[in-house]
């Protein structure tokens, strides 16, 4: 989404710690016994790059902030550095520049209720937003916020920031939220701030650390539809960007000059970027669908065995990245863990993939050719819970 508003840059949502909420980071590392930062980034499946930025006070994603700070049992909000330029929420009244005077009367009127993202509601229901567009090109956050506000009711506030186009995780009472979906779901309101709406769904009371762990409630099940077609958009998406991507990979080889530069550009900036954001939606949104799929334990039983003996195939082979395989290990090692039904260790799998996606792309690594040659089974196992969930 390109935005042509003089004067306007597009700017990351990005936050750093303060020098004192580090220094509470570092004891909380300790204290919870991590050992390391690289073994803390291990554990809870994060980039390392990430978790240096944050341990040095150098800007992160909202939501990586947030992450970090809930795996460490800490307050986001007091680790926070809260000077203005540590902070990418620019002000609403700087954000709004009306252009007329119909749109300074909206504007003003949105004004009057003050936006603050991180006002604890009680009784809360919880939603997750998906909005078409690059989460680097939201510059106005809080004029979004308004927008809710306007059209689901005052108890609207939007508390997390995701990847995966735009996720706006907002919470509200119930009859607030279920009137902002309704909206939704009737066509009457079809974007937000120039974002187009593409999914919405109901989200459980509390929320864990991954969205691919989010549970729906089960009586907004016109929600629970939309995502279902969500899955299919996904998949024909991806096609048309594999396509792309060929096509490109081949002009690349093809050609020299700048023709080969600019294919190479294309498939760097543009091509593989938008494939790993659909690709860890799609494991977000089938993991989430398949927590009431039921799967036959017989089929689930052969899947886990073909991960275990791939991933120790994996690990002596010694081709991909150390990240790579350490997330694989770790994964066995859970499948490993006695206690619960193949079936059950399968849907934590499919949960432990979002994760994944992000370290296998800065690895340089096709996901999907991945899994089709050392997981098929898995691969075409997850097709059919795709088409049954």
């Amino acid at each position: 989404m390109t935005d042509s508003s003089p004067g306007r840059k597009k700017k990351k949502l990005t936050i750093a710690a303060s020098k004192k909420g580090v220094e509470t980071a570092e004891k909380a590392l300790l204290r919870l016994g991590f050992g390391s930062k690289s073994n803390f980034a291990r554990s809870k499946m994060l980039s390392r790059s990430t978790v240096t930025k944050f341990f040095t006070q150098c800007p992160i994603l909202y939501d990586s902030f947030k992450v970090i700070c809930d795996s460490l049992q800490l307050k986001w909000e007091e680790i926070l550095e809260t000077t203005e330029e540590s902070i990418n929420f620019q002000p609403i009244e700087r954000q709004l520049n009306p252009s007329s005077d119909i749109e300074e009367g909206v504007k003003k009127k949105m004004l009057v209720r003050q936006v603050n993202i991180v006002e604890k509601i009680s009784q809360r229901t919880k939603t997750v937003i998906t909005l078409k567009g690059d989460i680097d090109s939201i510059s106005n956050i809080q004029v979004i916020a308004a927008i809710l506000k306007e059209h689901g009711g005052d108890t609207i506030q939007i508390t997390d920031i995701q990847e995966g186009s735009i996720k706006l995780i907002i919470e509200g009472s119930q009859e607030d939220i279920e009137r902002l979906l309704n909206k939704i779901q009737s066509g009457e309101l079809t974007e937000l701030d120039g974002f187009p709406v593409e999914d919405a769904q109901i989200l459980a009371e509390k929320m864990p650390e991954e969205m691919g762990h989010i549970e729906i409630i089960p009586q907004f099940t016109g929600v629970k539809s939309m995502q279902i077609n969500r899955l299919s958009q996904i998949e024909k998406n991806l096609k048309l960007l594999r396509d792309q991507q060929h096509a490109l990979e081949r002009e690349a080889i093809l050609t020299t000059g700048l023709p080969k530069i600019h294919a190479e550009q294309r498939l760097q900036e543009e091509i593989k970027p938008k494939i790993r954001e659909y690709e860890k939606e799609y494991w977000q949104v089938l993991a989430q669908q398949t927590k009431t799929v039921e799967i036959p334990e017989p089929e689930a039983e052969i899947i886990v065995a073909e991960i275990v003996e791939e991933v120790g195939q994996i690990e002596v082979q010694r081709q991909y990245p150390d990240e790579v395989v350490q997330i694989l290990q770790e994964i066995r090692d859970k499948l490993n863990q006695p206690g619960q039904t193949a079936a059950a260790k399968l849907k934590g799998v499919i949960s432990s993939i979002p994760p994944f996606i992000g370290i296998s792309y800065e690895a340089e690594l096709d996901t999907e050719n991945f899994f089709q040659r050392h997981f098929p089974t898995f691969q075409k196992g997850v097709k059919a819970l795709a088409k049954k969930s």
